[in-house]
């Protein structure tokens, strides 16, 4: 009798032994699911915040590129202002270099002129001088009309040299006024080339940022895989040990 209270007193040890082992296979299932669980969450908040990055970055390498376009634009258009500038400049200067070649020509015609008008008033006082000594006798009648004329045509060229010089201070407040847009116009062109040159950095940063940010072939996912080998060989080893304590009871009775 007392064996079998004994055999009996086993046999209830090994099931509550039992017991406890597939409580603690249960808790420890159950933690493994919740920690599974909460990994998925985790990865798949990782997953969308990725994905909107990338949007973002897609959606900013998009825009520069859009800006870059616009300045290469303008920066076409002010290049194609400044050489029409630089041909009406180029004209500009040939006018005034006509003016000029004119006005020259005009101040010798009157530097001649003049010459000619001192010539005949001249030869005037030397024939009133030779009628006074004569005693007025044998005067001449002085050329008067040919005086008038010379004098007239003085008077003419001086005036058509002032309107030239007129029309030649004009053209060169225009050819200064020509050549001032033309440094605006660099000037505008240099500020585009740094803007472009500032957008195309942005751009190489995003392109890095972007590529930077995509997820690597083997960092994440292979440590994903050896946690997700782990747990399994876990729930493997679980109903081993569970076996080798009822073993280890059976043998102790």
């Amino acid at each position: 009798s007392s064996r079998q209270v004994d055999e009996h007193r086993g046999e209830k040890e090994q099931q509550q032994q039992q017991q406890q082992q597939q409580q603690l296979l249960q808790q420890q299932i159950a933690s493994l699911q919740q920690q599974l669980q909460r990994e998925r969450q985790q990865r798949g908040e990782e997953a969308a915040a990725l994905q909107k990055e990338a949007a973002d970055l897609k959606q900013q390498l998009q825009q520069l590129q859009q800006q870059q376009q616009q300045q290469q634009q303008q920066q076409q258009q002010q290049q194609q202002q400044q050489q029409q500038q630089q041909q009406g400049g180029e004209a500009f200067e040939e006018d005034r270099r006509q003016l000029e070649d004119l006005l020259q020509q005009q101040k010798q015609q009157i530097e001649q002129l003049q010459q000619q008008l001192q010539q005949q008033l001249q030869q005037q006082q030397q024939q009133q001088q030779a009628a006074a000594a004569a005693g007025g006798v044998g005067e001449q009648q002085q050329p008067e009309g040919q005086l008038d004329e010379l004098q007239q045509q003085l008077q003419e060229l001086q005036q058509d040299l002032s309107s030239k010089s007129l029309a030649l201070e004009e053209k060169e407040q225009q050819l200064q006024q020509q050549q001032q847009q033309i440094q605006q116009l660099q000037q505008e062109i240099q500020q585009l080339q740094q803007e472009t040159q500032q957008l195309q950095r942005q751009l190489r940063e995003a392109t890095q940022k972007a590529a930077s940010r995509r997820p690597s072939s083997c960092s994440g996912s292979c440590e994903r895989q050896r946690r997700r080998q782990h747990k399994q060989q876990q729930l493997l080893l679980l109903p081993t040990a569970a076996t080798a304590a009822a073993a280890a009871a059976a043998a102790a009775t």
